[in-house]
């Protein structure tokens, strides 16, 4: 866990599984059971979106995010280090949820992108199109 402390406040864990969560709670409109994440990170919502969702578009500025998003996907494990205390680090490692389907992460399409840049990507993006759900 990264929290080690007994008495952690839980509610900030998790957030981007949570925003994936109530998007899909609010029960969208289907027309093409697709949906986009902005600014993705390393992929937690757009996991989270992929069990509801056909098809998910991800993408994040960070070209780092987006390779680490996509060693998830490919079951790599992924290791980082948290700092403690001036030189001291601890390393973990990143882990899905316990039941996660792996064959959920396969409805994910990466890219490194510029939210600046979505209208290009609608104009010159083969198979961007259009979506039932967006989530920043």
């Amino acid at each position: 866990p990264i929290l080690d402390h007994n008495n952690s406040p839980l509610h900030g864990l998790r957030f981007p599984q949570r925003v994936a969560e109530l998007l899909c709670s609010l029960e969208p409109v289907r027309t093409n059971n697709r949906a986009l994440d902005v600014g993705c990170a390393v992929g937690g919502s757009s996991f989270e979106l992929a069990k509801s969702f056909d098809h998910v578009e991800a993408f994040d500025f960070s070209n780092n995010f987006i390779d680490a998003a996509k060693r998830l996907q490919s079951g790599d494990d992924v290791t980082f280090r948290i700092p403690v205390e001036g030189d001291i680090y601890k390393e973990v490692s990143v882990a899905h949820e316990p039941g996660f389907d792996p064959s959920v992460m396969q409805k994910v399409n990466f890219f490194q992108g510029d939210a600046c840049s979505l209208s290009d990507y609608v104009d010159n993006k083969e198979g961007f199109g259009s979506f039932d759900g967006v989530i920043l």
